[in-house]
């Protein structure tokens, strides 16, 4: 299991708070959720990816909803780190 898990998910959560944060209590649950049972939150995760409405579909924006250029890159590229770390975990 990757202990990297959990701390990905904070820091996905820390980029996308604010109004409105339905996705950054969603993700700190996860990571409270991986700690106790890493396959079942490994398998919720990897749902996350898929359909509208995913993982795949956030974008970062500013309070004036423009795009957020840095925080979307470190967005990306945290998301592709946990969906490649959550694929290697299977029940």
């Amino acid at each position: 299991m990757s202990d990297k898990i959990p701390n990905i998910l904070e820091d996905l959560a820390r980029l996308l708070e604010g109004p409105p944060d339905t996705w950054a209590a969603t993700l700190r649950a996860l990571a409270a959720a991986y700690v106790r049972d890493p396959p079942e939150t490994a398998y919720q995760i990897r749902r996350m990816f898929a359909g509208m409405g995913s993982l795949n579909d956030i974008v970062v924006s500013d309070a004036n909803g423009n795009i957020d250029q840095t925080k979307q890159l470190a967005f990306d590229s945290l998301r592709d780190e946990l969906y490649e770390l959550v694929q290697q975990i299977r029940d």
